[in-house]
């Protein structure tokens, strides 16, 4: 399994696009940079987009998307629960907002809902959603292809996500991607928006068996090297940031 991380920021700035993870070149978990960062080629080649849920930075590109290309003829399937998938018909794709390619006379784009608990195929892939506490619903999808497994989390405050993950994928969980969106001094604002710090991230790992690497996504812009100071200052080798642009073989 090959992960690109087209972005991993927790909001958009020069060289940090947001949230958005390529799997073997045609299977995306969130749609953040999927425009910024794809070619028109590699675009075209991307059938399969898995949202953890609905706020802008995890499906800002999809939109943008849609009309780089031939997608009447070959319409994008979306892939979320039912509650995320309303809420981007409902709330991006509008008419006011963006066109309504759901239901214009070809569609352009195929709402595909995905119920949390259980196991789904996607393009090869066998697909399990966990539920996160975040200030919408929230989803960490496991990522299974046969020989291994990956974590990618939705937004979260929630620290204990990863024990029921390591349970289900067993042996084969080979990494997992958490979110750690401010430093620690900012862990009251941090638990108004429902995201993590250093310090909760810590205790998430505790969740994960000895030596299965934790990446850490979504910190906000400016903030990135008090954050990654505090996740060295926690001891733990298996935790490091991920940057936008790194390519992980799985």
């Amino acid at each position: 399994m090959k992960i690109r991380v087209l972005g991993a920021s927790g909001g958009c700035a020069p060289g940090s696009p947001p949230s958005s993870y390529l799997i073997d070149g045609h299977f995306a978990v969130d749609a953040g940079a999927v425009a910024t960062v794809l070619t028109l080629e590699e675009q075209s080649r991307l059938k399969h987009v898995l949202l953890t849920h609905s706020h802008l930075d995890h499906l800002r590109d999809l939109p943008l998307m849609l009309i780089n290309g031939q997608r009447t003829k070959d319409p994008l399937q979306v892939h979320g629960t039912p509650e995320t998938l309303e809420a981007m018909k409902h709330h991006l794709f509008n008419e006011q907002i963006w066109f309504e390619a759901f239901v214009i006379p070809i569609p352009m784009i195929e709402a595909i809902p995905l119920p949390v608990g259980r196991t789904t195929e996607i393009a090869g892939f066998r697909v399990t959603g966990f539920p996160l506490h975040h200030t919408v619903q929230s989803t960490g999808w496991l990522v299974d292809d046969g020989r291994a497994s990956v974590f990618i989390a939705g937004d979260t405050d929630q620290e204990d996500c990863l024990a029921a993950v390591a349970r289900v994928a067993g042996p084969r969980l080979k990494a997992a991607f958490l979110e750690t969106s401010f430093p620690n001094a900012f862990a009251d604002f941090a638990k108004l928006t429902a995201h993590l710090t250093p310090e909760g991230l810590g205790r998430a790992a505790k969740g994960l068996p000895p030596g299965v690497p934790l990446y850490v996504t979504h910190m906000k812009p400016g903030f990135e090297d008090r954050i990654s100071e505090e996740l060295r200052a926690l001891g733990n080798p298996a935790i490091r940031p991920v940057k936008s642009g790194e390519i992980f073989e799985i």
